[in-house]
């Protein structure tokens, strides 16, 4: 017998069916999860990609101010008080090639302003057209995206160009993760979700990529090769399923077992029938008419009109500031130290490697809550050491500079593990009507975050401590948050969307499903 919950409100009732049972009856954690983890994540490689090429591509480059022919020895001394013409030794860079110096040093900056503006649609719209019309359109979609843009920057034939090519990647790339790591949790038993944001090849992306720009320095030449690994594409979707929570969720059954019977099969288990599938679906439209006023998609409003998705989504968007300001703010001071960019940046790609793996040790073990607050205060220690160092460390020390890698990469290895549990606790605090949205309005904390960081690293200058100490309080206070929230670990996913005034209104009650015929 397959077991469901009954709640019921006042006039309303909505019945949440366990479909985790459905998984395990098809093989829980099978050959084709792997399959599904494969396919949807592999793409992560290049999507690191398109994330921090602009690290490599926008380097400044060396100068000289040349007059008749002649390089004037002094001029590398101030560039810009040159009175003749400014020349760059390579066009390796978007700087060197379009002279982005001097009074036109702006641009490169404002470029990566406009493709966080990018980012930000991308959450909004991005998660919404995966919660409207399927995950696997939306995969399809946010991988277009980010192929174009990154394909359109290598031909782009000057800054504004290149801004826009910046700005559809930033709509791919959020779009991209929320899809991905929302499809990848929904075709996973509970025991096994941690998997959907861990495993993700995105620290190996990084560390590809160092080694790329490292060998092909020409911008142009480095981008038409990250953009090659988009082609699997044509490969990938073909065999990509859709989310059967989704398709039974919009009523398409027939979908939906036939992904189910292709799972049995692959896992070599036994089908589930088409009469539970049925039972469920109906069930769920049943639940859609009465909460979604006759049917009607969910929009952004549903968050603020419904008190418990409106208090889950504060709690999250406040925890993925913290962690989004934090992220930024280690990676800012990784990519400015002394010594090669490249090594720096290889770096950065490893601690994020290794701490998401270590996130599949203990997400499980710990949950999410507590796995969220240990790896962001493990990251807050090293911090408060940074700051530490700052104060009492002369700057003229040469160990200043080891000391500094060091900490700001064990303090991202804390926040690469936290982001893994940041990504469960958000999807599993949401229903699949909305889960994609949900992991989405985290984002838009995230890129707010993003914009207000560098303000405060700016503030190092004069006062090199106050940043770490201020990212490591934010850090530990935005962890404490996840415990106003219930603990999702091991637990069901919901598949819809109740509104209780009171904790108290909702009463647990046992009902049977449909005997499952081939379960004999």
């Amino acid at each position: 017998m397959m077991s469901s919950t009954k709640i019921s409100k006042r006039n309303s009732s909505v019945t949440l069916f366990k479909f985790e049972e459905v998984l395990e009856k098809l093989g829980g954690f099978g050959k084709f999860q792997i399959l599904i983890l494969v396919l949807l994540l592999t793409l992560e490689i290049p999507v690191a990609f398109v994330t921090f090429i602009p690290i490599f591509v926008a380097g400044k480059g060396s100068w000289e101010c040349v007059s008749n022919d002649e390089i004037d020895p002094d001029s590398q001394l101030d560039i810009c008080n040159c009175n003749t013409s400014l020349a760059s030794s390579s066009d390796d860079s978007i700087v060197t090639e379009w002279h982005l110096v001097c009074e036109q040093s702006w641009v490169a900056d404002f470029i990566m302003s406009i493709q966080m503006m990018g980012m930000f649609i991308g959450n909004i719209y991005g998660s919404q057209f995966a919660d409207w019309y399927g995950r696997k359109t939306g995969f399809l979609l946010a991988t277009l995206l980010l192929a174009l843009g990154s394909t359109v920057s290598a031909i782009s034939p000057n800054p504004y160009v290149y801004a826009i090519a910046r700005f559809i990647c930033g709509c791919g790339i959020p779009a991209y993760i929320n899809i991905t790591c929302m499809a990848a949790i929904e075709f996973m038993p509970p025991e096994k979700r941690s998997l959907s944001s861990a495993v993700g090849p995105t620290g190996e992306g990084i560390m590809i990529l160092s080694i790329l720009a490292y060998f092909f320095r020409p911008w142009r030449m480095l981008y038409w090769i990250t953009v090659a690994p988009f082609s699997l594409i044509f490969l990938i979707y073909p065999f990509v399923p859709e989310s059967p929570r989704w398709l039974l969720r919009n009523g398409r059954v027939d979908d939906a077992y036939s992904v189910l019977k292709y799972m049995a099969k692959v896992n070599g288990s036994a089908e589930v029938s088409l009469e539970t599938l049925q039972a469920i679906s109906d069930q769920e439209q049943k639940d859609r008419d009465e909460t979604q006023n006759g049917g009607k998609r969910f929009g952004y409003l549903q968050f603020f009109r419904d008190k418990q998705l409106r208090t889950t989504s504060l709690y999250l968007m406040a925890i993925w500031f913290a962690w989004s300001f934090t992220y930024y703010g280690v990676t800012y001071n990784i990519k400015n130290v002394q010594g090669s960019i490249y090594l720096n940046v290889f770096l950065i790609g490893l601690a994020n490697a290794l701490g998401q793996r270590f996130a599949i040790l203990i997400n499980n073990r710990l949950g999410r809550r507590r796995t969220l607050f240990a790896s962001m205060t493990f990251c807050a220690l090293f911090l408060v050491a940074l700051a530490l160092c700052e104060i009492f460390v002369e700057a003229s020390d040469p160990s200043l500079i080891l000391i500094t890698v060091i900490f700001c990469l064990l303090s991202q290895l804390g926040m690469a593990c936290a982001r893994s549990a940041a990504r469960l606790l958000s999807g599993e605090s949401f229903p699949t009507s909305v889960r994609t949205m949900g992991l989405g309005m985290g984002g838009i904390a995230a890129n707010v975050a993003g914009v207000v960081t560098p303000q405060l690293v700016y503030l190092g200058s004069r006062w090199p401590s106050i940043p770490f100490f201020t990212f490591a309080i934010i850090s530990v206070c935005g962890s404490l948050v996840s415990f106003l929230m219930t603990e999702t670990t091991g637990k069901p996913l919901s598949d819809n969307i109740v509104a209780c005034e009171s904790k108290n209104e909702a009463k647990l009650l046992n009902q049977q499903l449909p005997q499952d015929e081939n379960a004999k």
